[in-house]
């Protein structure tokens, strides 16, 4: 099967895609796999030692995972990249927690939060703790946890973010402001 060669195209595959049309997946998915692929490998950059997956792992069970899901809204390029952030976190998260549960205090994901433009100094985080802050501050404000897990984990941009949630760049940014300053405060306390 060959690649979208439109930017239309790509997007009416992506969201027959969505809605469970595995064959739209299996063309549309050579273009979306080098991007998955380049924002795994720049997630994993961020890990201590590397970790136990490999980039190819995380992006061959992104695919899985997404595949598998019965029916998703998709409706352009943002949008299948903010539900594969989803599953990539989901599956550095399980790993990090597998590597705890075998050895405990032993040799743990760490992520430089500065690296993902978050300016925090290049102090370095577990990924469970970075994952749990995420979660607390979805408690009281999920709008600026979801713009965040889009940025981290999804390697959106703002503009890009903005698409994605429906709401300005300008939102967004001050959105994401309000975020770190509450991320830095509660990861280095």
């Amino acid at each position: 099967m060959s690649t979208p060669s439109s930017p239309l195209n790509r997007n009416a595959l992506i969201q027959a895609a969505g809605q469970g049309d595995r064959e739209a997946l299996d063309q549309v998915w050579p273009d979306l796999y080098r991007q998955l692929h380049d924002l795994a490998a720049a997630q994993m950059s961020k890990e201590q030692n590397g970790g136990l997956l490999q980039t190819t792992a995380i992006v061959h069970e992104a695919y899985f995972r997404l595949s598998e899901q019965k029916r998703s809204e998709w409706p352009d390029r943002g949008s299948f990249f903010a539900a594969a952030a989803v599953v990539m976190r989901r599956i550095l998260i399980d790993s990090a927690r597998r590597e705890r549960a075998v050895k405990r205090g032993g040799r743990q994901s760490r992520r430089t939060l500065s690296d993902t433009q978050l300016g925090v100094d290049d102090q370095r985080f577990e990924a469970i703790d970075l994952h749990e802050a995420l979660e607390q501050l979805a408690q009281f404000a999920p709008d600026q946890a979801k713009a965040l897990e889009l940025m981290i984990f999804g390697g959106l941009t703002g503009e890009e973010t903005a698409v994605v949630l429906g709401v300005s760049p300008a939102t967004i940014d001050r959105k994401v402001r309000l975020a770190k300053a509450w991320l830095r405060r509660e990861l280095s306390s």
